[in-house]
């Protein structure tokens, strides 16, 4: 169940420690790369993620927002269908490319 959750916090009064942050109402969730609460021994672009031990992923240059869906960024397990693009090797050094983007985050 190793998942990673990308949260925003949207109180102030949190970030400035004036309320603790136990009410569900001062985050959003923006971005899962897995899923809650079930195996996530699912497929990127044909290969299963629990056999990617020698594999980085990289988020597609053209992904600019976050996809809070269980597995929403993995795609359909047809090769091309996820977020991501994938390299073989257990370390992969090289720039992150991006298309610019041009409208309003």
């Amino acid at each position: 169940h190793n998942s990673i959750f990308l949260i925003r916090i949207d109180s102030d009064r949190v970030l400035t420690g004036l309320k603790s942050a136990t009410d569900v109402k001062d985050f959003t969730l923006v971005d899962i790369f897995g899923a809650q609460g079930v195996n996530n021994n699912r497929i990127i672009d044909g290969a299963f993620v629990s056999d990617m031990s020698a594999t980085v992923l990289e988020r597609k240059k053209e992904i600019w927002k976050g996809n809070p869906g269980n597995f929403g960024s993995f795609g359909t397990g047809t090769p091309g269908t996820s977020e991501w693009d994938k390299y073989q090797g257990a370390m992969y050094i090289g720039t992150h490319p991006f298309d610019p983007y041009l409208g309003y985050v």
